[in-house]
C-alpha cells in the first residue's frame, strides 16, 4: 500500500497575469455632458485611470468638441485609445469628413484602436477606417457595422426585422467586416423594445461564432421610453443589461458607456462613498469594478481547514496545509472549493481555471461539480468555468464546487494541479490554489 503526500500551497497573484482568454475592453465618452468632465476632473479619476479609452463619434468631431477639448481629454486618459464612430451614409458625414476626424485625433495624440460604421457599411468609407494615415502600428484598424438591435426584431439569423436593413444584409456585414457594434439606448432596453435585448444577445453570439469582435454600447438615452428616467434608471438598468449579456452566453468583448440626447443626467461623481453613482461615469465605474475587481472581495480556498482563506498577499514557496492518506486504488479524496463574494454591492462573473503542470502522468481522476452539475470540462478549458445564471456570485455570498480526486493506480508521479479565479474572463487572477498531488 502506497502512501501519498498531498500539499496545498496557495498564493494571490497581486501584479497583472494574463489570462488563457482576452480580457474585455471598456470604452467611454460623452456627447452633450463634456464640459461636466472637464471641469469635475477629480470627480471621475478611476475611470480616468483605467478605462481602456476614449469613444467619440463623428457628430462629437464636427460640431460639439474643440481641438483643445479633445487634447484635454487626450490629458486626463491614462490609455491613449480611441474608438472612433462613423457614419456609412455620405449625407450624413462625407468620406473626407472621416479623413479629417482621423488626422485631429493623430494630432492630438490619440492611437484609434477600433472604428465602425452607423447606419450600414460601406466599401469605402472602411479603406478610409481602416487605412487612411495608419500611424498604428497594425494591419489595419479594425472597422465594424453598427446597429440598433431592437430593429432586428428579436434573434439576428431570423430574416425579419425593422429595418433601416435586413438581418440577412447586417450578416452578410459583420462577416465581411471586422465584426459587430450596437448603439444602445436603455430605454428600450427597460421595456424589451422590439426584442432588442435577443437581438443584442444574437448579434454578439453571431459575431463571435465567425470569430469576430462585438462591441456593445451603454447609453441613458430613453428614447421616448415614458417608464424611463435616465436620472433614476440609468445605473440599474445598465448593470441588469451586462448581466444579461452573461447570462445569455453573448458577454461582448467592449463595453461602450457612451452618452448621446440626454442632458440630463449627470456624468459626475463616479461613485458616492466607494458605490458607483447613477452618472454615467458611474456606469463605468461598475463596468471596471466588475471586470477587474475590488481588492479582498473575492476568495478562494478550500473548506476543509480553511485552507488559503482571506490570504491576498503571496508568500514565496509557503505550505499552508499537508495531508497524509492512504489510498488504495479505487479510493477518493473529496474537498469543497469555496468562492466567496464580500463586496457589500458588487456582483462577480467570474472565472475559475483547473490546470496542472509537471509530470503529465498522474495517478488521480480529478473532477469538479457544482450544485451536482459536473463541470469538469469548463474548469479545464482555456475560458474556464464562468460564474453566471444560477451561479452568479452575488454581493455576500458563498459559491461551493466540489473537487474529487479518485486513484486509478498505483504509480507515484508528481503533479501540480492549479486552480485560478479571476472576477471576470480574461481579467488578472487574484486568488489560486496550488495542489501538489
Amino acid at each position: 500500500m502506497k502512501m501519498l503526500l498531498l500539499v496545498v500551497i496557495y498564493w494571490t497573484v497581486t501584479s497583472f497575469v494574463a489570462s488563457a482568454s482576452t480580457k474585455q475592453r471598456i470604452y467611454y465618452g460623452e456627447a452633450e455632458l463634456v464640459q461636466q468632465l472637464l471641469t469635475n476632473p477629480s470627480q471621475w479619476m478611476y475611470v480616468q485611470e483605467n478605462v481602456d479609452g476614449f469613444y467619440v463619434n463623428f457628430i462629437e468631431m464636427d460640431d460639439i468638441l474643440t481641438v483643445d477639448e479633445l487634447s484635454d481629454f487626450f490629458k486626463l486618459f491614462k490609455n491613449k485609445s480611441a474608438y472612433y464612430e462613423s457614419d456609412a451614409d455620405p449625407h450624413h458625414q462625407p468620406l473626407e469628413k472621416d479623413k479629417t476626424a482621423i488626422d485631429v485625433l493623430h494630432r492630438v495624440g490619440w492611437n484609434i484602436t477600433y472604428t465602425s460604421q452607423n447606419y450600414g457599411w460601406t466599401v469605402e468609407r472602411d479603406e478610409i477606417l481602416g487605412y487612411y494615415n495608419l500611424t498604428e502600428h497594425v494591419r489595419r484598424r479594425p472597422d465594424c457595422v453598427q446597429l440598433g438591435p431592437w430593429t432586428l426584431s428579436g434573434n439576428i439569423s431570423n430574416n425579419a426585422g425593422t429595418g433601416p436593413y435586413s438581418n440577412a444584409q447586417y450578416r452578410a456585414w459583420i462577416n465581411q467586416t471586422d465584426g459587430v457594434s450596437t448603439d444602445g439606448p436603455l430605454g428600450f432596453w427597460q421595456i424589451n423594445f422590439q426584442q432588442v435585448r435577443e437581438g443584442s444577445y444574437s448579434a454578439v453570439q453571431f459575431a463571435h461564432r465567425l470569430g469576430k469582435s462585438a462591441a456593445v454600447m451603454l447609453c441613458p438615452y430613453g428614447a421616448g421610453v415614458p417608464t424611463y428616467n435616465s436620472t433614476r434608471d440609468f445605473l440599474t438598468v445598465g448593470i441588469s443589461a451586462i448581466q444579461g449579456h452573461e447570462d445569455n452566453d453573448a458577454d461582448p468583448d467592449i463595453w461602450i458607456i457612451f452618452e448621446y440626447a440626454d442632458s440630463s443626467i449627470p456624468a459626475v461623481p463616479e461613485q458616492i462613498n466607494d458605490y458607483p453613482a447613477n452618472s454615467t461615469t458611474g456606469m463605468a465605474f461598475y463596468a471596471l469594478k466588475h471586470r477587474d475587481g475590488i481588492p479582498k472581495t473575492l476568495d478562494l480556498y478550500i473548506d476543509e481547514g480553511k485552507v488559503g482563506q482571506y490570504v491576498f498577499v503571496r508568500e514565496s514557496n509557503s505550505v499552508d496545509m499537508t495531508i497524509h492518506s492512504n489510498v488504495p486504488v479505487g479510493t477518493a479524496r473529496n474537498y469543497t472549493l469555496q468562492v466567496a463574494d464580500y463586496s457589500s454591492w458588487l456582483d462577480y462573473a467570474a472565472q475559475i481555471r483547473a490546470f496542472a503542470i509537471g509530470n503529465p502522468t498522474s495517478a488521480w481522476k480529478i473532477s469538479y461539480t457544482i450544485d451536482g452539475v459536473d463541470i469538469t470540462s469548463d474548469i479545464g478549458n482555456t475560458d474556464g468555468f464562468v460564474f453566471v445564471r444560477k451561479n452568479r456570485l452575488q454581493p455576500k455570498t458563498i459559491q461551493s464546487i466540489n473537487i474529487s480526486f479518485f486513484r486509478t493506480s498505483t504509480i507515484v508521479n508528481n503533479m501540480t494541479l492549479i486552480i485560478e479565479l479571476s472576477p471576470h474572463r480574461g481579467s488578472a487572477v487574484i486568488d489560486s490554489l496550488r495542489i501538489l498531488c
